[in-house]
């Protein structure tokens, strides 16, 4: 279990600041906009890696939110974020792994 001490409290996605924050929640995690904020709840905290793809997740909807996308009428974000999380964060992974050799 990670200790929520440990989680970053911030990240910037296209020049705005997101605060990380753990919280009982029932989702694994929330993008909200109007505060800048990121939730992650505290099972999200029980490995490394769900606490990874949650925060990668939550990044999505934050980047969507910030380039504009995330507000246009009949757009159904989470498929796409959903995509996003399951086939770019595994490829970024193996990439990752591999420039950490040059």
């Amino acid at each position: 279990m990670i200790q929520p001490s440990r989680v970053p409290k911030s990240v910037r996605v296209g020049g705005e600041t997101f605060a990380i924050c753990v919280e009982h929640m029932d989702d694994w995690g929330l993008c909200k906009w109007d505060t800048r904020k990121i939730s992650v709840s505290y099972a999200a905290l029980k490995s490394r890696e769900l606490l990874r793809t949650t925060l990668f997740h939550e990044l999505c909807h934050a980047s969507f939110m910030v380039s504009g996308h995330g507000w246009a009428e009949k757009f159904d974000e989470e498929p796409i974020i959903r995509s996003l999380e399951h086939l770019l964060l595994p490829a970024w992974d193996t990439l990752d792994a591999k420039l950490k050799k040059l």
